[in-house]
């Protein structure tokens, strides 16, 4: 299974409760497009999360150690996130994806990476 890890912040300009509606709002079109994107899984985390217990990464390769959210993406190979981010209604669901992305999340101080977890 591959997965895309998000750990983000928030934007200084939300209340928690902004980014949580923000979150959630996410959420739902991740879910709008899970089928188009061939995703096999997904969830967000709204709580502190801690990236080096959910995504078997080191401590020292991430500049922090919490985040507000973490999204977790999973499709069962990158073949499969290739060929649905990759069709023409692939490339127009992650460009929806994006701009709801920089509404809520503050791109300079977050990370995203892929991973294969262990088993």
């Amino acid at each position: 299974m591959t997965q895309l890890v998000y750990l983000i912040n928030k934007r200084t300009d939300l209340d928690s409760k902004g980014f949580a509606k923000a979150c959630g709002d996410y959420l739902a079109l991740l879910d709008t497009h899970a089928n188009t994107l061939l995703i096999k899984d997904f969830q967000v985390q709204t709580h502190t999360a801690t990236p080096c217990e959910t995504c078997f990464v080191e401590p020292r390769r991430l500049a922090q150690r919490s985040y507000d959210a973490q999204i977790t993406v999973s499709w069962d190979t990158i073949d499969d996130y290739c060929a649905g981010a990759g069709s023409a209604q692939g490339i127009a669901a992650m460009d929806e994806l994006t701009k709801a992305e920089k509404g809520f999340i503050d791109l300079g101080h977050s990370q995203a990476f892929f991973v294969d977890p262990v088993s």
